[in-house]
């Protein structure tokens, strides 16, 4: 289980009814296409992801969250995977990016009027933050954000090998290794190859600790983001970072 507050993982249930209503634009997801891919390449996955399920219900039916509750910090390690200038982010982009996440999960996001009527009554405050980390898993200082140059022209998303789809985590494969997801929550900015729309992914709780964490097309990073509108808002990353959560 990732180490965080415990807390994080109560309010975590909530997100979709909270958060995303209100801030996600209808941007294609891979999660689930990623995530039966990752089970059929360890089918041992999904008894590690049960476990933790249970865990979480174990934890929501003996805690509860409330607005004095602290705000939980979560440091981020944005990862950007780069073969041309155009896909090497400015730090900018970065930062905005960082901002729009902080918007939408603390419901400061302009756009609270949009919220549909179902989801207002319980739309709030999630009380999480998140922040680029101030150091690296050695210890020295960092601004939060890795530049790795690969050779590597379009990261696969269309493929059945899970090896292929994983490519950009690991240093060996031209991509950039995880730092722990115990301390971090780790963001991989990539060409990724969207013939098939897709945008973005993130891996669900319980993934493979070498990967665990999101994946998105530099084009729907930030804001303001390289891609026409609705997709340069930001919120392809707050749509995954739920799934993440």
């Amino acid at each position: 289980m990732r180490n965080f507050a415990q807390k994080i993982f109560a309010a975590a249930l909530l997100l979709l009814l909270n958060v995303l209503p209100a801030a996600a634009q209808p941007e294609p997801c891979g999660t689930t296409a990623v995530m039966e891919l990752a089970t059929q390449a360890n089918p041992a996955l999904q008894t590690q992801r049960n476990a933790w399920e249970r865990q979480l219900q174990n934890y929501i039916e003996n805690n509860r969250r409330s607005l004095e509750d602290e705000i939980i910090t979560i440091p981020t390690v944005v990862h950007i995977i780069y073969h041309t200038d155009e896909e090497n982010l400015p730090d900018s982009i970065v930062y905005n990016q960082i901002e729009v996440l902080n918007q939408d999960f603390r419901r400061l996001n302009a756009d609270t009027a949009n919220t549909p009527d179902f989801f207002k009554p319980v739309a709030a405050d999630m009380r999480f933050e998140f922040c680029l980390a101030t150091h690296d898993p050695q210890g020295n200082p960092t601004n939060g954000i890795t530049r790795t140059f690969t050779n590597v022209e379009e990261f696969a998303y269309n493929s059945s090998n899970y090896e292929v789809i994983t490519r950009m985590h690991f240093d060996s494969k031209e991509g950039k290794n995880i730092w722990n997801r115990n301390e971090y929550m780790n963001i991989w900015v990539i060409n990724l190859n969207n013939s098939s729309g897709v945008l973005a992914f993130a891996y669900l709780p319980g993934a493979d600790p070498n990967v665990d964490g999101i994946v998105c097309d530099y084009k729907y990073f930030g804001k303001p983001g390289l891609a026409a509108p609705p997709y340069g808002l930001g919120r392809t990353i707050t749509h995954e970072v739920g799934h993440w959560l």
